[in-house]
């Protein structure tokens, strides 16, 4: 997350964290990391993933997936901290319904979202406070992002560099939801051909393209019979 925001010359979003002080979960973001990204003129995308949000316990089970007793008062409490460290235009939504597989007791699908606005005005967010945290402060920095896209297009070339492999594989959730590592240059180690026994060649019998070669020399035998 700092490295990010130290580097970047465009806002950056953190498109799934909660806040750190109001739960400790490693991607949930600490407040001094809250105060770069407000310099930065990013955003925090406060996800409902319950055990973001919070020590989550599954009580049941239903269409939606485990249904958790984290709240989405739980999840206000982490608007409210961004909202009196930075304030409210870093604030943004990220739900993650298509890729967790637990929900909140009280917001368990999109038909369910006006329950969190409603939380949120019980707690004096005005309506206009709520627009910009559900889609505003959005478009706000995804045109800012477009603006030093542009810039640096017109500066200078993509840098193109991939990650190390090793570094994408230090955490097990990095392959799950990062680089495609199939498509890496660095290839995933395998076993000593020496213990698999002899290689097989590449034109090995049978391959398609020695069948095609000889349907094609076929072919040439019997137009010149």
């Amino acid at each position: 997350m700092r490295d990010a925001l130290k580097w970047s010359q465009a806002p950056v979003i953190f498109s799934h964290s909660s806040t750190r002080d109001t739960y400790w979960h490693r991607r949930n973001a600490p407040d001094d990391v809250l105060e770069m990204l407000k310099q930065n003129d990013g955003l925090i995308m406060v996800v409902s993933t319950p055990g973001f949000v919070g020590k989550s316990t599954i009580i049941e089970e239903n269409h939606s997936g485990g249904v958790s007793n984290v709240t989405v008062s739980d999840m206000a409490d982490h608007i409210d901290h961004v909202n009196r460290t930075i304030g409210h235009q870093y604030i943004g939504f990220g739900s993650d319904f298509d890729g967790m597989e637990s929900v909140l007791y009280d917001m368990q699908d999109v038909s369910e979202f006006p329950n969190l606005f409603g939380e949120l005005i019980r707690r004096g967010y005005t309506e206009e406070m709520i627009l910009d945290i559900k889609g505003r402060n959005l478009l706000r920095v995804m045109k800012r992002m477009e603006e030093v896209s542009a810039r640096l297009s017109a500066e200078e070339k993509p840098v193109e560099t991939w990650i190390e492999r090793d570094y994408l594989e230090n955490f097990e959730e990095r392959k799950l939801c990062r680089t495609d590592l199939e498509l890496h240059p660095e290839k995933e180690p395998t076993e000593d051909s020496t213990t698999l026994g002899p290689e097989i060649p590449s034109e090995a019998p049978g391959s398609s393209k020695n069948l095609y070669f000889s349907a094609f020399l076929l072919l040439l035998v019997t137009l010149f019979q």
